[in-house]
């Protein structure tokens, strides 16, 4: 999306602990992505958000992106707060349903191989659209899939998960762990070092389960809640197993 839009591209975790100032262009297009997590931002992003400053801020078009497996409730609220809190103005936003990946409670997996293609079939087009949509600086758009009762689900459902489930304390290897370091690797917080042959959790976790999914051996799982679940990284790896 950055390369279509000829703008730049910064990854958040990369400078969050650091200057998060930009100045900004006259013509400069400012856009969020990131996915959904329980039916709101990531609390990452929200961070963020709260350190960013924008120079030479005179209402430049600003946009969000979210993906998210089936909805995201009241996603565009979240953000929407956060960003009027700044003094800033929402022009535009957008989500992407893309597969499933949240495996750490019952009831909670990946989704089926025919599902999985469907949505990333769907996900192109939907993705040329937003772009569109973002090159045309349209405002008023806030295309966003919200599901069934998405006051519950962001208003009471997420908070209860941010509080009980956004941690690292569970996670743990099996006998399966073959030291490649891949975890370590894959994780954009580095809150993952090997120690001995083995992956440990440094209590910084967003909860991407980028660790999990990443595993080429299937070795990571998060309590016993992973067990016999499904991984998956796009593209998908070709010796996946249900």
């Amino acid at each position: 999306m950055a390369d279509v839009q000829n703008e730049r591209l910064i990854f958040i975790p990369e400078i969050i602990d650091g200057d998060c100032a930009f100045t900004l262009k006259d013509n400069e297009k400012i856009g969020f992505l990131f996915p959904v997590y329980s039916w709101a931002q990531p609390k990452i992003v929200t961070d963020f958000i709260r350190r960013l400053k924008l120079k030479n801020y005179h209402d430049q078009y600003l946009f969000m992106v979210c993906t998210c497996g089936d909805d995201a409730g009241h996603t565009t609220q979240v953000f929407t707060s956060s960003i009027e809190c700044r003094g800033w103005h929402v022009d535009s936003a957008f989500s992407v349903q893309m597969p499933n990946t949240y495996v750490c409670m019952p009831g909670f997996n990946i989704d089926p191989p025919e599902l999985e293609a469907e949505k990333l079939k769907k996900a192109i087009g939907r993705l040329k659209y937003i772009n569109e949509q973002i090159s045309q600086r349209t405002g008023g758009k806030f295309d966003v899939i919200q599901g069934a009762f998405p006051w519950l689900k962001t208003r009471i459902a997420q908070p209860f998960f941010q509080y009980f489930f956004i941690h690292d304390k569970s996670f743990h290897t099996n006998g399966k762990c073959v030291a490649c370091g891949v975890c370590e690797r894959s994780c954009p917080v580095k809150n993952i070092r090997l120690t001995d042959g083995r992956p440990v959790w440094l209590h910084n976790c967003t909860m991407c389960l980028g660790c999990y999914h990443h595993c080429p051996t299937h070795a990571i799982n998060f309590g016993k809640a992973t067990v016999n679940k499904g991984q998956y990284v796009y593209p998908r790896k070709p010796d996946r197993k249900q």
